[in-house]
This record gives C-alpha cells, structure tokens and sequence, in this order.
C-alpha cells in the first residue's frame, strides 16, 4: 500500500496517495516511513503544519531517519526556525557525515540566519567534495561576497569563468 502511495505522490495524485498512505497508517501506526511518505504529500499539498506534524511522528518513530531529519529542517526552515532546522542537519550529518545535500541545506539555513560566513564554511565543504557542482560554486562565490570577503569571490568567480567563461551568474556576481 505504501509504494502504491509513494508512486502516486511521484506522479502528482496527491489526494489518491494522502487517502492511501492515511489507511495504512490506520492498518498499521507504528511504520515511520507512512508518517514521512505522508508528510512528503502534505508538502506537495502546501499542508505544512500537517507535515510538520506526521515528520514529527516519524522521527519519534525512527529517530536516526536521516531523511525524515532533513525533512524536518527543510520544514522548520522555511517557518524560519533556524536554530532548530540546524540541529535536525547536524545531527543527520553525525550519521551521515557524507551526505552532500545536508551540506547544501545546512547552508542554505545559514544564508536565511543571514550569517554568510557560515553558510560560506559549509558551501566550501560542498566543494572541495564535489568540485564539478556549479551550483555550489556559485553559491559559494555568493556567499563569500555577500559575508565581505570579497578577495574569496573573487577568486570563486574567477575559478568558475575558468571552466566557463560564459557563466552569467559568475559574470554578474564578479
């Protein structure tokens, strides 16, 4: 019943998937992926309080849920809660210290606090693991810049017109 929800979900009938996943919670309330399956479709239902609510039970469920610990954060982020959306990042990264896209959104959490340095910190990490992502790279740059530390941008902005002479964001950004 869950991956026939999770495959609907996956082709946008959200209702069809919220009614599935919702009995087999019913049929069987003790499976923390349910309760994120349907926290993942309250989301595509721009339901966050009720996905806060399910990801909350899934990770009193299964507390070391990795993703159920992102989903959270990306949750918390977005209502502004930074302090708490980190906590659910870092302590995804204690368990899976390699995880590039909790580098990215713990970043991403430290550009909303405002504090460029950090979010810069973190985007570096990103980098040096994964240095074909462009993306990173240019947000990495950003954030240099937008935390004064402008030499850093522009040493950024000009590694990536190295590869790509064309980049518009770092020809704008540089």
């Amino acid at each position: 019943m869950l991956a026939l929800a999770e495959a609907m979900a996956n082709l946008n009938q959200a209702d069809e998937s919220l009614k599935l996943v919702t009995r087999a919670i019913e049929v069987n309330p003790e499976v923390p992926q349910a309760y994120e399956l349907r926290a993942r479709v309250h989301v595509i239902k721009n339901q966050m309080k009720q996905a806060l609510v399910d990801v909350n039970k899934s990770i009193h469920l299964q507390p070391g849920s990795v993703s159920s610990l992102l989903l959270r954060a990306r949750l918390l982020q977005a209502q502004d809660k930074f302090d708490d959306a980190l906590k659910d990042v870092d302590t995804a990264l204690k368990i899976r210290p390699d995880m590039n896209s909790a580098l990215f959104l713990k970043s991403t959490i430290y550009e909303g606090k405002q504090d460029f340095i950090k979010a810069a910190d973190t985007m570096s990490v990103l980098v040096k693991r994964d240095p074909q992502n462009e993306q990173a790279q240019l947000m990495l740059g950003m954030y240099y810049s937008m935390g004064s530390r402008i030499k850093e941008a522009l040493a950024q902005f000009d590694r990536i017109l190295e590869k790509n002479g064309k980049n518009a964001m770092a020809l704008y950004w540089r």
